[in-house]
């Protein structure tokens, strides 16, 4: 770093921003050790989890009914692939020039965009300050707020999705700052929801080339940190009794039809089962005695085998469950692991080659163990394997055991991070994120179960054009 300015001293940036001066320090550390090492950790990763290797695993069925589930929907990122092909309209708009508009609009206007747009489509509205004004603030608005179809914002569509699945009690939207108005206006009027907002607690800022802060209009510029940042929110959802989330994307629009409803009821049911199954083994676990052990064994071979596991495969069912299913590293105890929360995170095929959300088996300092790993972190080599191994992918369908522990996601964050290279006010502009998907599938703090779904689950809308014929 340079000698210390007002742009790279954490005290005087956390004045200037609001956001955490701890934040701040952890992400110069890091984004220093990007730029001048090109620093993000790779795994030693040991294949991709499959169906083969027992990594993924078939949805189970049961008669259980589902659990009361609390929707948990972070709100979109900066979704800078979305606004892309606007960034000429608001140009035009900001440059007061209806020629340009009407070129850009002739390009645009295929896609659903907010009727403030259309409007300019007369020149004598273009000519009106207000209802440029309208328009440009329409452009504005975070991914939730804009139509996803003509009519219908992303917020709006999401929220009568997740009252169709069947199994959601209340939801939970994570919103930007300074937008729960809107999003209160847009939500069904009977719907039982709260908004959580992702303010400066859970943000970084932004750094330039040479490691100094980003400043817009004289303060440094304030971006989230990821999805990942989310998991500060969990102990407060758990002080107000929420004990399950199911944690969907926001922009991940599946449409509600019988198929979609009945496959995530289906894996709604799993997770219920199973946790039901692993609470026995804890109480079991935590009376320390034979008779116990005893009892855990058999609820463990039951679980095994309402999961097909051939029994000839094991001895014994406990240390099968946590470390070949669960996939638990050895040199935690049963007990140890069977108090741990239960993750399970649908897995679509990963027919599209993608290289990020993939489940993986990977050497840990304590063990093998498996963790749903981003981009940034899967080396070469493990990339290669995906083009010859059955892949799957991370569609971001999770049901999630709440625990008061936040400390195991401080664990993964400060391995599972990694630095994200954008562009910002014509520069480029790096800054610190990690993957709440990542946090929560690292199986060196959790009981994780990845379980296969169908590929219709997973319909994501991150373009406009992805917008044209949504359901």
């Amino acid at each position: 770093m340079n000698k210390t300015t007002k742009h790279n001293c954490p005290k005087e940036l956390s004045r200037l921003s609001g956001v955490p001066q701890e934040n701040i320090e952890v992400a110069q550390k890091k984004i220093s050790n990007f730029l001048n090492c090109g620093y993000t950790k790779k795994l030693k990763t040991a294949g991709p989890c499959n169906l083969k290797n027992s990594g993924v695993l078939k949805v189970a069925k049961t008669k259980k009914s589902s659990l009361q589930i609390t929707a948990f929907i972070p709100a979109a990122g900066a979704a800078s692939r979305f606004f892309k092909p606007l960034a000429k309209l608001t140009q035009a708009i900001e440059k007061n020039s209806y020629a340009d508009f009407i070129l850009a609009w002739k390009e645009s206007k295929k896609f659903p965009l907010p009727a403030s747009i259309q409007t300019l489509e007369l020149r004598d509205n273009f000519t009106q300050e207000s209802l440029r004004l309208a328009a440009l603030l329409d452009l504005q608005k975070p991914k939730a707020l804009m139509p996803c179809r003509q009519g219908t914002t992303f917020l709006e569509e999401k929220d009568k999705e997740l009252s169709a699945y069947g199994f959601i009690e209340k939801k939970c939207f994570v919103t930007p700052p300074g937008r729960q108005k809107e999003y209160t206006a847009l939500i069904s009027a009977d719907a039982n929801y709260d908004l959580l907002e992702q303010g400066k607690t859970l943000s970084t800022i932004r750094f330039n080339q040479s490691g100094e802060a980003i400043f817009s209009e004289g303060s440094p510029s304030v971006t989230p940190a990821g999805h990942g940042a989310l998991y500060a929110l969990f102990k407060d959802l758990k002080s107000k009794g929420h004990e399950h989330l199911f944690i969907q994307n926001l922009d991940n629009l599946t449409g509600s039809s019988s198929k979609v409803c009945d496959s995530l009821q289906g894996l709604s049911r799993f997770y219920t089962h199973f946790l039901e199954e692993l609470k026995g083994i804890r109480l079991s676990l935590a009376l320390e005695s034979n008779e116990g052990l005893i009892k855990a064994e058999k609820t463990a071979d039951s679980l095994l085998n309402w999961l097909k596991i051939d029994p000839d495969a094991y001895v014994n069912a406990l240390e099968y469950l946590f470390q070949n299913v669960l996939h638990r590293p050895k040199t935690i105890s049963l007990k140890e692991a069977a108090a741990d929360p239960l993750q399970v995170l649908g897995m679509v095929p990963n027919a599209d080659g993608f290289v990020g959300g993939i489940p993986f088996f990977w050497e840990s300092s304590v063990g093998k163990a498996k963790v749903c790993l981003e981009g940034p972190h899967i080396p070469a080599e493990a990339k290669e394997m995906l083009q010859n191994n059955d892949s799957f992918f991370n569609p971001v369908t999770v049901f999630s055991e709440l625990s008061n522990d936040t400390e195991r996601f401080e664990k993964t964050a400060s391995d599972f991070w990694f630095v994200a290279d954008k562009t910002f006010a014509g520069q480029r502009a790096f800054y610190v994120e990690t993957a709440l998907y990542e946090l929560l599938s690292d199986s060196r703090y959790h009981n994780v179960a990845f379980v296969e779904l169908p590929e219709y689950v997973f319909r994501p809308h991150k373009t406009l054009a992805d917008c044209q014929g949504t359901v």
